[in-house]
């Protein structure tokens, strides 16, 4: 089994070249989301495509699996691009999801190597044909002959009248195994991860992989730490809950390897958000914080505002209600059997969990008063509950009691 050449060009332009698979080659090329991806293979050695996670599987036809890691987002979605190289051809190969963690791939060619591409960095051209004239042996001039890649067609190109030609052929050259690779795994934005409030008070990781040996110095904002890669080719920082400000925000992070003379550097960004918002509007409830009989009897809506997409959840006496969320603003209709008659404060508090799992809580109250009375004192009209003459003709006063 034979290593694979690969290149990999991220989004600013900078490569990273190398070999994977092979007997003694690492099976597993990590990557990051929006690269160019580029192996040196042709249609025929690949047998199939599959997902696996984030990673994508490509089965040769002489059994290896080269598996590239981080293909995939979090979500499931494509956030790379994929082509193949040889002989100085480029393909795009476009991957269809067939169901089940299966891909079936249709491929698009792209120009021979040798017209001016903004791809001309992911070719990979085989063996390099150089060649030259032997001049003749009287003083004409001669013609000098250039370089040519195999791929770029028949030898019949060079023309007739070159006179004769010194074929020769060396292997492509090796990429320098000094310069360190490192790649951002988890903990950022680009491998799908948002900083929460529990994340924040446990301490922010950021880990990936690289080139064993090499030190990684990890840059957010003011802070940053340092970290030797491990011998099994992954790394690991932490920033304390002081080194990260609380908020909802975005932050640049600057990772940079070290092995020797030589740096690399790469970047993404750090997502935070910590905070959430439940709010309880006690003055809605019955339109001026009460509930009177005619409208428990008609149902009573609470409601309040919270942050778009979170999960609102209602807690009265004994009952728990899932609100309905409406951009910002949550509502929860109270079945008239739920709300006891009578005359008292009821409690109420409300829990909210935002799209990022951050949680907020509010208490607040509410009056009901679905009761009055009212008395007649008939036993006082009349100064004994009897009207003569002379009290009609001066007047008659009725009295009692109500709230």
């Amino acid at each position: 089994m034979s290593a694979i050449n690969f290149v990999v060009r991220n989004g600013a332009g900078n490569l990273q070249n190398g070999t994977v698979g092979g007997d003694s080659a690492s099976q597993a090329l990590f990557v990051t989301g929006g690269n160019d991806i580029s192996l040196n293979l042709e249609r025929s050695q690949i047998a199939s495509f599959a997902q696996d996670g984030q990673a994508l599987l490509i089965t040769l036809t002489d059994g290896q699996v080269i598996v590239v890691q981080g293909y995939f987002a979090a979500d499931g979605t494509e956030q790379n691009d994929l082509f193949i190289s040889s002989d100085g051809l480029l393909t795009e190969v476009n991957l269809t999801d067939g169901g089940s963690g299966t891909y079936y791939a249709t491929y698009t060619e792209q120009d021979v190597f040798g017209k001016w591409s903004p791809d001309d960095d992911l070719y990979f051209s085989g063996e390099r044909i150089e060649a030259a004239v032997i001049a003749p042996a009287d003083d004409e001039v001669g013609m000098l002959a250039a370089p040519f890649l195999m791929g770029l067609g028949p030898l019949g190109l060079l023309g007739a009248g070159l006179g004769a030609l010194v074929l020769g052929s060396t292997e492509t050259e090796p990429p320098d195994p000094t310069i360190p690779e490192v790649h951002i795994l988890a903990g950022t934005k680009d491998a799908g991860h948002v900083v929460n409030a529990a994340d924040h008070a446990d301490g922010v990781d950021i880990s990936g992989t690289g080139t064993v040996g090499a030190t990684v110095h990890v840059v957010i904002g003011d802070a940053s730490h340092d970290v030797v890669i491990g011998p099994d080719g992954t790394w690991t920082v932490q920033f304390m809950p002081t080194e990260i400000d609380t908020g909802t925000y975005e932050i640049e992070v600057g990772v940079t390897v070290t092995l020797g003379t030589q740096s690399v550097t790469i970047e993404d960004v750090l997502v935070v958000d910590t905070v959430a918002a439940v709010t309880f509007d006690e003055d809605a409830v019955g339109g001026n914080g009460t509930v009177n009989a005619a409208e428990a009897a008609a149902g009573t809506v609470l409601t309040g505002t919270t942050q778009a997409g979170s999960t609102v959840t209602v807690i009265m006496g004994t009952h728990t209600y899932t609100a309905v969320v409406t951009g910002t603003t949550w509502s929860v209709a109270v079945p008239t059997a739920d709300l006891v008659g009578g005359e008292y404060e009821q409690t109420v508090t409300v829990n909210a969990v935002d799209n990022n799992g951050n949680p907020a809580s509010t208490t607040g109250s509410f009056t009901v008063d679905t009761l009055t009375n009212v008395t007649l004192a008939a036993a006082s009209v009349g100064g004994n509950g009897t009207v003569n003459a002379a009290e009609h003709a001066a007047g008659i006063t009725v009295t009692g009691t109500a709230q």
